[in-house]
C-alpha cells in the first residue's frame, strides 16, 4: 500500500480501501482474522484486483483466516475447509475437496455442483495450446491459459459437464477419457437427474445424468465406467 499512503482516505477506490483495511489488521499481528463478505460491496474489477492480495496474505503470512461469503469464486480462490450453514445452522463441514465430492448434499459452485482437483502443470503443446495437469493418479488436457510449467493448478469440473460410457470410448473429440468405480449414486427426488460419485484411480469426480440413462446404462454402485470431460469445459482458477 506504499502508493497509497500520500492520498485522503475519500480519495481511494473501494477495492485500495479494502487493502488498507487489511494491513492495518495484519499490523496488530492477529492470530486469527475474520473476513466478513469483504469484496460484497466491490465490482468484479475491484474483486480481481484485491483477491490476488487475499491469496497472498493466506499463503504468505500464514494466519488463519475465517471467511464468511456468498461467492462461489472466492470460496475456490481461498478456501482449504469449508463450512456449510443454512438457517444459521452447520449442515455439512470437511476439507473443501470432500465437501464439494459429497453427492448427498451437493454444494453448488457457481452454476452447478462439481468438484475441484489439484495439480502441477507438467507439460504444455504450444501447436494446439494445451496444457497438461498432472492431478495425481490422472492427467488432464485443458487449455493453455499462460501459467507456467511446474506451476500449481486447481480444476474446477462441473458435474453437468461430465459423460458416462460403459465401455472405452473411441472416435471421440473428447481429449480426457478415465475409468473408475462408482462409489455412490444419489438420485434427485422429483426430478429427472441422478448424481453419480466416482472414483479414478484415487480421484474423486462427479457427474449428473438422467435417471433413464442411469437406468439404461445399468448403473449401479460398484460398476466399472468411464468418464469423458472435455479439455474446453475445465475451467482452471
Amino acid at each position: 500500500i506504499c502508493g497509497l499512503l500520500g492520498r485522503k482516505p475519500a480519495q481511494l477506490s473501494g477495492g485500495e480501501r479494502q487493502r488498507v483495511a487489511i494491513a492495518r489488521a495484519v499490523a496488530t499481528e492477529p492470530k486469527i482474522m475474520l473476513f466478513d463478505e469483504p469484496l460484497a460491496a466491490l465490482d468484479f474489477k475491484r474483486k480481481s484486483e484485491i483477491m490476488p492480495w487475499l491469496e497472498k496474505l493466506k499463503t504468505n503470512l500464514k494466519i488463519p483466516m475465517l471467511y464468511v461469503t456468498h461467492s462461489a469464486e472466492e470460496v475456490l480462490h481461498l478456501a482449504d475447509n469449508l463450512i456449510v450453514m443454512e438457517d444459521g445452522r452447520i449442515k455439512t463441514s470437511g476439507a473443501l475437496t470432500d465437501v464439494l465430492a459429497n453427492i448427498n448434499l451437493p454444494i453448488k459452485i457457481g452454476e452447478d455442483t462439481g468438484v475441484l482437483l489439484k495439480g502441477k502443470i507438467v507439460s504444455k503443446d504450444k501447436e494446439w495450446s494445451l496444457m497438461t495437469v498432472d492431478c495425481g493418479n490422472i492427467a488432464l488436457h485443458i487449455g493453455d491459459n499462460g501459467q507456467p510449467i511446474g506451476s500449481p493448478a486447481s480444476l474446477r469440473i462441473l458435474a453437468r459437464e461430465v459423460v458416462f460410457a460403459k465401455e472405452k470410448p473411441s472416435g471421440l473429440s473428447v481429449q480426457n477419457a478415465f475409468e473408475g468405480v462408482v462409489e455412490e449414486i444419489s438420485v434427485q427426488k422429483d426430478s429427472s437427474g441422478a448424481l453419480i460419485r466416482a472414483n479414478c484411480s484415487g480421484q474423486i469426480i462427479v457427474g449428473k445424468l438422467t435417471r433413464k440413462a442411469l437406468s439404461e446404462l445399468d448403473i449401479k454402485e460398484g460398476s466399472q465406467i468411464w468418464l469423458l470431460i472435455k479439455s474446453v469445459a475445465l475451467l482452471s482458477v
